[in-house]
């Protein structure tokens, strides 16, 4: 069985399309558990009206309001109990043989790492609210360097690996949990630990279609030169960020070196930034 966690937050105008191509998926051996997050618009008659005509589609209803992103990820890891678990977008599109795909990458590397905590991630389309290609490559697009998952130092300076194309054995759900509460996304922090405790692997397909649009939570092609000017002239959000990044890393549950990473942090971004001026 595979558990695959939604997170939802007045996710109405793209949220049907996401559910009915999970609904679509050539393996069927799922469920969906969705928990929403203070929603106002449609998206509650949306999922319960899924709900009643699909078994397999669990609305959760915890009474704990609006947590965040993040925090609502963390209270459906808690829920799951399946040997797999996979985290979906509300406003993607995945491709009828995401599931199928990204099993079989994890139980081939179950063969030889039975025993360890595994997650597999792949790439995804790059596409416009109206799901036209803008890019058939969301890691080539950004410029990702995957091999980083080899080496917490290097991923935790730049995460490449992306929630929505995530899998995890059960195993790994036992290192993960809790989230610290600095947590800045679900998969990073999920990542930095699966890569220090088990194994983390990139299948090179596109699984989904990432759709980017106005209100995404996380999208591509956004650090530009305005971004970095915008980010300085809000340096409030600029220093909480980083504090957060900080408090995050000194809440993992091994050590890293602190000054060490945040160089390289800073060189990271410094390079990124001279490359958007050339």
């Amino acid at each position: 069985m595979i558990d695959i966690l939604l997170s939802t937050y007045n996710g109405e105008k793209y949220l049907y399309a996401q559910i009915v191509s999970i609904q679509k998926q050539t393996m069927q051996n799922w469920r969906l558990l969705v928990r929403d997050d203070g929603s106002t618009d449609n998206t509650i008659d949306i999922l319960e009206s899924f709900a009643l005509t699909d078994k397999r589609i669990l609305f959760l209803k915890d009474n704990k309001g609006n947590l965040g992103v993040v925090r609502s990820f963390e209270q459906l890891l808690y829920y799951s109990t399946a040997n797999y678990i996979m985290f979906v977008d509300q406003d993607d599109v995945w491709l009828p043989n995401k599931i199928e795909h990204t099993l079989q990458a994890i139980l081939k590397m179950e063969t030889k790492e039975p025993d360890k905590s595994l997650l597999v991630f792949t790439d995804v389309f790059v596409v416009d609210s109206e799901l036209k290609k803008i890019s058939s490559s969301f890691i080539k697009r950004e410029g990702y360097d995957v091999s980083v998952v080899t080496d917490v130092n290097r991923l935790a300076v730049s995460n490449c690996i992306m929630g929505c194309t995530v899998m995890i054995n059960s195993i790994a759900k036992q290192f993960v949990l809790p989230f610290s509460k600095y947590t800045l996304m679900h998969d990073w922090w999920i990542g930095l630990i699966i890569a220090k405790y088990g194994k983390v692997t990139y299948l090179d397909e596109p699984t989904s279609l990432y759709r980017q649009h106005a209100n995404n939570q996380v999208g591509s092609g956004k650090i530009t030169f305005l971004y970095y000017l915008k980010r300085l002239c809000h340096l409030n959000a600029f220093f909480e960020v980083n504090y957060k990044y900080i408090r995050m890393i000194k809440d993992l549950p091994f050590k890293v070196n602190l000054f060490t990473l945040l160089v390289r942090k800073w060189k990271y971004s410094l390079c990124k930034f001279i490359n958007q001026l050339i």
